[in-house]
């Protein structure tokens, strides 16, 4: 009767060579980079948009203070302020208030 032949203890181990290893350890390098890369990109891109907007709000805050301003000045005026007083329907002190109902309609 035939025994079966053992195999011999290195035949059964694996090898990994060199170039294989390094290869496998790049492939890894590189994945975990890309993976480690992915948050600070994903929050830059967040940041640019919301400097966007935080640019396109200034703009139009800018403009808000600009027409304030000018209104600011036109009331400084002393007619400034009368013609708004009037637009409102105020009258001066030494004036008299009149009101006309039922007026035909056009």
């Amino acid at each position: 009767m035939d025994r079966p032949v053992a195999a011999s203890p290195t035949a059964s181990r694996v090898t990994l060579r060199p170039d294989r290893f390094a290869r496998i350890f790049l492939v890894v390098c590189v994945a975990a980079c890309v993976w480690l890369a992915i948050p600070p990109a994903r929050d830059y891109i967040s940041t640019q948009s919301r400097a966007e907007q935080t640019r396109l709000e200034l703009q139009q805050l800018q403009a808000e203070q600009r027409r304030l301003e000018a209104q600011s000045r036109e009331m400084s005026r002393g007619t400034g302020l009368e013609e708004q007083a009037r637009r409102q329907g105020l009258i001066g002190p030494s004036e008299r208030s009149y009101v006309i109902e039922d007026l035909p309609q056009p």
